[in-house]
């Protein structure tokens, strides 16, 4: 399924960029964006082998892309994830619950302009999750560090708005992890 969803928005957005009118290549400048995630959460919490959870939730980014010339670009981005991931094991009276629930990040993305209204880039960066862990009633809030990898495509709509599809990777600390597919809309100024 969620594998699914992220070949579905893919399509949807090469699809959106053979339809849309051709456009200026990539320009110089701020944007903000919002996005519906798709969260497939792994935790290796030591009592069980491997915990896993899907979940959906919410992004809101901000960034600056800056044009290098020949259809090149870089972007710096910042980000603020909400998530709904939730992991539950019941073994008689013994519970085990995980769940993520919210975090941030930093990075870039790199890529390079496919047609006037298409790029396809890369993604790398930091990642700070808080992980909420219940056992028997104790709970544990933590936060989780990691390293953010990813790539997608963003195509043009209208002059200052763009459908993006993206697949990221984060491989948290303490044996979180997390494989996430996000549609959104970009608007840029």
């Amino acid at each position: 399924m969620f594998r699914n969803a992220i070949l579905a928005a893919s399509a949807l957005a090469l699809a959106t960029a053979a339809a849309t009118s051709a456009q200026a290549a990539t320009e110089t400048g701020p944007y903000v964006g919002v996005a519906a995630t798709v969260d497939a959460a792994n935790a290796d919490l030591g009592v069980v082998d491997s915990l896993g959870a899907t979940g959906i939730g919410a992004s809101a980014f901000a960034g600056y892309t800056i044009a290098l010339g020949n259809g090149l670009f870089i972007a710096p981005e910042a980000n603020i994830d909400l998530n709904s991931a939730e992991a539950k094991v019941i073994d008689g009276t013994d519970v085990l619950r995980a769940k993520a629930r919210w975090g941030w990040g930093v990075g870039a993305r790199v890529g390079y302009d496919l047609s006037d209204s298409t790029a396809a880039y890369l993604r790398a960066g930091y990642a700070r999750n808080q992980i909420k862990v219940v056992t028997n009633g104790g709970v544990d809030k933590t936060w989780g560090d990691g390293v953010r990898v990813g790539g997608g495509v963003e195509t043009r709509l209208a002059p200052q708005l763009r459908l993006r599809a993206e697949y990221n990777y984060v491989n948290y600390e303490k044996g979180f992890s997390n494989n996430q597919g996000l549609v959104g809309l970009v608007y840029g100024f």
